[in-house]
């Protein structure tokens, strides 16, 4: 009986640690950056990223990210991605149980919120001279 008590305790306490948005979904994103000039440097808040056409993956997190595509003889051109509450983490919440701590595991780990959009095509305009 009480090895069964035991065992019944331990699937309790994974049950209400559970975070249905870090488990399903992680706690990075796949972004995609692309324009009409190829070879544009691309920078996620002021960090280089890579060159168009690009795939890469942020952290979430309930920040705002700002994307920059730059190319010599261009302007620069400034994008800012906004979070916003991912779906799936609201189904913790509906559990009467497990939402304080699901919900605060999600919190926590940045899997409460998703970046929207995940994909850009950037129009650099070329510089008169």
């Amino acid at each position: 009986m009480k090895k069964l008590l035991t065992i019944l305790l331990c699937m309790g306490m994974t049950l209400m640690f559970t975070s249905c948005a870090t488990v399903m979904e992680g706690t990075s994103e796949t972004i995609a950056v692309d324009s009409n000039v190829k070879g544009a440097k691309v920078y996620i808040d002021n960090s280089f990223v890579g060159e168009t056409p690009f795939v890469g993956t942020i952290t979430k997190g309930k920040e705002t990210k700002t994307i920059k595509v730059t190319k010599s003889g261009y302007e620069d051109s400034i994008s800012v991605i906004n979070p916003s509450v991912n779906p799936v983490a609201i189904y913790n919440a509906s559990s009467f149980y497990f939402a304080p701590f699901s919900t605060t595991t999600d919190y926590v780990s940045g899997s409460m919120w998703k970046y929207d959009p995940a994909a850009f095509y950037v129009d650099l305009t070329k510089i008169s001279e």
